[in-house]
Formats: C-alpha cells, sequence, structure tokens
C-alpha cells in the first residue's frame, strides 16, 4: 500500500481465490508488503445485500480486531473494511492479513473426541477473557 493506503494494480498480485459456504476470499501479495486476503460476501451485491447485512460485517471486523487487542487467540489482524458499495471494489468487504492454516470448523469435524474436548476448553478460556 501506497500513499493513502492506495495499491496500484501493478503492485498487486492475486495468489488464490478460496470459496467458502458464505464469502469469496481473495488471497493477494502486496510485494513487499506481503499477503492479504479480502473476505467479500456472496449476499454483497445490490439485490441481495440488506442493512442486516451491513451490520453483521461490520460487527464482524469489529468483533475480529477486539478478540486480536484483548485476547491472545491466533486471529487475523483486520486493516480495513467497508460494508458499503461505495469503495474502489464496488462490494462490502473486510482486508485482513492472510494467515495459512485450517480452519477451526475442519479441525474440529475432522479429529478425535480428545481433540474436540481439549480444542473446546481452550475457546471458552479464550472468550472468558473477553467477559463474554
Amino acid at each position: 500500500m501506497g500513499k493513502d493506503n492506495v495499491v496500484s494494480e501493478e503492485g498487486c498480485k492475486i495468489l488464490n481465490r478460496l470459496h467458502g459456504r458464505n464469502h469469496l476470499f481473495v488471497i493477494i501479495e502486496l510485494g513487499a508488503k506481503g499477503k492479504y486476503a479480502i473476505k467479500v460476501p456472496y449476499s454483497g451485491i445490490p439485490s441481495l445485500w440488506e442493512r442486516g447485512d451491513a451490520l453483521t460485517l461490520r460487527s464482524e471486523a469489529c468483533t475480529m480486531k477486539h478478540i486480536r487487542r484483548m485476547c491472545n487467540a491466533p486471529i487475523p489482524e483486520v486493516f480495513d473494511w467497508n460494508e458499503t458499495y461505495e469503495n474502489t471494489l464496488g462490494a462490502p468487504y473486510i482486508l485482513m492479513r492472510a494467515v495459512t492454516g485450517i480452519s477451526a470448523r475442519e479441525l474440529f469435524n475432522h479429529s478425535d473426541e480428545d481433540f474436540r474436548d481439549t480444542f473446546t476448553k481452550n475457546l471458552v478460556h479464550i472468550l472468558s477473557k473477553m467477559n463474554v
């Protein structure tokens, strides 16, 4: 990102597109700046986007920032988000640091009972730090 957080097309390389249940993730590389993930909701088209969707996206971005700041939880750093179409992308999005690994859902669904028990206890510990 350059001055005013503007990225030129020449400095941006699309590494991957990942399709989740409700979102498209585009992994990009910005040269020496590193790898980033742009999360765009599938419902993020004008004919489907509703006020509640915008509130959900904003809440997700703010929650991620809060968890990262308050807990020692492995969560990507959120740099920016926009819940409208009035942006360079032309769609609602969350911009975050790209991270490698396995999603919690995949890990939980493909593990044995002992691992799921440990995972759940660790999650409860993280949530208790948030006073949830």
